[in-house]
């Protein structure tokens, strides 16, 4: 929650609690003098007198104490909609980032996945695992240069280096294009589909 959406909040309940204990004194009063009445109307009635009302008139007393309750809810109301809505303001995420070229290895790291299920793990260590769903689980090392990333030593492609440009989002999107890989598996793997983030790299 923002710093001015607690302070409104703050605001709203400290004049709440004031207001409450105010109506509170008002209805005891009010009841008071209603209970006053009541038992003036019934000693009346016993001594076969006419009643006599001090201070009341059409019950008046018993309106106000209701009337007093009522401002309290709608105050009570009024707080908790400015609370929801600064809570649901600070919620709001924010957008992610546009794709660009990586500053740093830690904006490529973590476990991306791709809508067929290719899922590609970078590792702050420098090694990448692959796994697809119509090829074996691959893996080696990567070289992160700029706009470029370099794969290498991945087992089931020899001695082949696949070289893409990547572009990233950081913990949104990876889009590897421009692929110079002779293997196949690896190349269809990594550019079908946009890499997904997915979650964090744990290693």
């Amino acid at each position: 929650m923002s710093r001015t959406c607690r302070a409104l909040s703050d605001q709203f309940r400290s004049l709440f609690v004031m207001h409450a204990s105010r109506v509170h004194k008002m209805q005891q009063n009010a009841f008071t003098a209603c209970a006053r009445r009541e038992l003036t109307m019934d000693c009346a009635s016993a001594l076969d007198r006419p009643a006599r009302v001090v201070g009341t008139k059409n019950n008046a007393c018993c309106r106000v104490a209701t009337s007093r309750r009522a401002c309290a809810i709608a105050l009570a109301l009024c707080a908790l909609c400015a609370l929801v809505a600064c809570t649901s303001n600070s919620a709001i995420p924010t957008h992610p980032g546009p794709l660009a070229t990586p500053k740093t290895i830690d904006d490529v790291t973590g476990i991306w996945r791709t809508v067929r299920q290719n899922t590609l793990e970078l590792r702050k260590t420098g090694s990448y695992a692959l796994i697809s769903p119509v090829a074996n689980a691959m893996g080696g090392s990567f070289v992160l240069d700029a706009d470029h990333i370099t794969f290498s030593d991945t087992k089931g492609c020899g001695s082949a280096d696949g070289v893409y440009r990547i572009q990233v989002s950081p913990k949104n999107k990876i889009l590897l294009t421009e692929p110079d890989d002779a293997c196949a598996p690896r190349r269809r793997a990594l550019t079908s589909d946009p890499l997904v983030y997915a979650q964090p790299d744990f290693s």
